[in-house]
């Protein structure tokens, strides 16, 4: 069981809380990269086990930015750091209040206006002294930076807005780009745990299903009811991912399309017991405190209830009245991932559950840099990071570094490839 303990003595203590009472106040709400900062962009999926290795996880490892200077700063998809949209006043659509909506140029509304879902849109600013700008979400919008700020003839870098972009599909080939696959996660179909669902479903049952020509569970094995199938937002490289294993189809006119790889956006459905949608098999670990190998992390979820502070003892959030009491209970989704353990699908085919590689895409340029990542050091942020051919282990690929990404539930692999995939 991965669970380490960490005690400070009083004079460790007291030297912190000096040095946080003499810290000027900083001038950004969040940190914002320095132009010697690595920084990276895009999945979801991919979000949570970069976090980690960035800057430790949640049982109490550290992560590679401990007592570093210059930091490898991995921006997550969304603001929310539970992996979920940000909407504004008005909620998801059909009417969206000024400065919201998923549509190019709606930040400028003066007015209520249809679009959907209506996204806050939040910003980010991706290095100090720059202006904020729109917040990457998901791998192709990751990906789009990356490649817009890098120049086609050099393939370096044209405005230091970001080094790496985080991936949960293949990219294709490109001479200017290169990738380490960081690990594998299942894409299953997740259901209420109280669905009309009795069965797994089979590749050909899940592409009618988002075709929206099977339309009710008992087609497919389960009790009657319309089937609600929600799919991530454009741009996710688990929407393209999924996408690809049904031939590249069209989604039919009864998709909806949800925050990749949110739970919660079953119940948030309006129609749980008959909603659908394909999920990422390590971030439910990480909803349910389990390693990538399906073991107990001996710690439990990472995500809490939002609406607990965390410090205050409300009754509601599991307080006794004590200060001992306080507590932020773990969120717990009234879901059901199917996998090929649960019964076969009703056309006796396979039960859909694909196991996709994940990748940090980077420019090859960026390999034989001589800019050295922290001082002293004789390695760039490449060498020391993510591949170094012919030298030490870069950090991805130590066992520290593949321990962090199991913790995520993520299944760790360290695998380079020149141009690709």
């Amino acid at each position: 069981m991965r669970v380490k303990k960490w005690s400070f003595g009083l004079g460790v203590a007291a030297a912190v809380a000096s040095v946080v009472a003499l810290a000027p106040n900083s001038a950004y709400a969040d940190y914002a990269p320095s132009s010697s900062d690595v920084v990276g962009v895009g999945s979801d999926t991919l979000q949570n086990g970069i976090d980690f290795i960035a800057d430790g996880d949640f049982l109490a490892d550290p992560g590679y930015n401990a007592g570093k200077k210059n930091k490898f700063i991995s921006i997550d998809a969304t603001a929310d750091s539970n992996a979920r949209l940000s909407y504004g006043s008005f909620g998801q659509g059909p009417q969206c209040g000024p400065g919201t909506g998923a549509t190019a140029g709606t930040g400028n509304q003066n007015t209520t206006h249809a679009d959907a879902p209506c996204s806050q849109n939040p910003t980010v600013v991706l290095r100090a002294g720059r202006a904020p700008i729109l917040r990457p979400n998901g791998s192709g919008a990751g990906m789009t930076l990356l490649v817009n700020d890098t120049n086609t003839t050099t393939g370096k870098s044209i405005k230091n807005l970001v080094d790496f972009a985080r991936r949960s599909s293949a990219n294709g080939t490109n001479t200017l780009f290169d990738s380490l696959q960081i690990g594998n996660d299942p894409l299953g179909m997740l259901t209420s745990s109280t669905s009309h669902a009795a069965k797994a479903l089979s590749l050909a049952q899940v592409k009618a299903i988002y075709q929206c020509t099977v339309t009710d569970w008992s087609s497919v094995g389960g009790t009657a009811g319309t089937i609600k199938p929600l799919i991530p937002q454009a741009g996710s490289g688990t929407r393209n991912y999924f996408l690809q294993q049904l031939g590249n189809i069209t989604p039919g006119p009864c998709v909806t399309a949800v925050e990749e790889n949110d739970p919660e956006a079953i119940d948030a459905s309006g129609d749980a017991i008959n909603a659908v949608e394909p999920m990422s098999q390590s971030r439910l670990f990480l909803f349910q405190g389990k390693l990538s190998d399906g073991t107990d992390n001996g710690v439990g979820g990472y995500f809490h209830d939002p609406s607990c502070d965390g410090l205050s003892i409300k009754v509601a959030c599991g307080g006794t009245g004590t200060a001992s009491g306080a507590s932020t209970p773990t969120l717990a989704p009234n879901v059901k991932l199917w996998t090929a353990a649960d019964p076969a699908p009703s056309d006796s085919a396979a039960v859909f559950f694909p196991t996709r590689p994940l990748y940090i895409y980077f420019r090859h340029a960026d390999i034989t840099s001589t800019v050295k990542f922290q001082p002293g050091s004789t390695l760039n942020w490449i060498q020391t990071m993510l591949f170094n051919p012919g030298g030490a282990t870069p950090y991805f690929c130590t066992g520290a570094g593949q321990a962090l990404i199991a913790a995520s539930g993520i299944d760790p692999a360290c695998t380079y490839t020149a141009s690709g995939p």
